[in-house]
């Protein structure tokens, strides 16, 4: 299961050229900011701030959807979890912000999920720069 990072770049560089965001969001989508995670073992600031998010993103949405081998969890539950482990698995500073962006919704209110994470994601990018 681990290999999927490097595999996926493999079959992505085979077919095209990515730009260098795109291949740090690839690469370091599984690392941990406290350098449990995997494939490179990177930690903190080491990990770039597009693959920092990508990591909280790609955890929130793998918690809130149905898998084979466990249910989804509500979306409250998953900020919560995300919560918890900042300055842990995840940087503090980029969970509060994720937090405060999804959290604004009341329960029940229809959007995309999506279309909010891309907006932060965005948002967030262009401060950056």
């Amino acid at each position: 299961m681990q290999s999927h990072v490097e595999e996926g770049l493999a079959v992505l560089e085979a077919t095209t050229r990515l730009p260098e965001l795109s291949v740090a969001v690839l690469l370091e989508h599984h690392e941990r900011f406290d350098g449990s995670g995997y494939p490179y073992r990177m930690v903190g600031e080491n990990i770039s701030a597009a693959g920092r998010m990508a990591a909280i993103v790609d955890s929130y949405d793998a918690m809130t959807s149905q898998r084979p081998y466990r249910p989804a969890i509500s979306p409250s539950m998953a900020l919560a979890q995300l919560y918890d482990e900042r300055g842990n698995q995840f940087d503090p500073a980029l969970v509060a912000a994720f937090v405060r962006t999804v959290g604004i919704y009341p329960v029940g209110t229809s959007f995309s999920w999506k279309a909010v994470i891309w907006r932060w994601l965005t948002r967030f990018m262009m401060k950056i720069r």
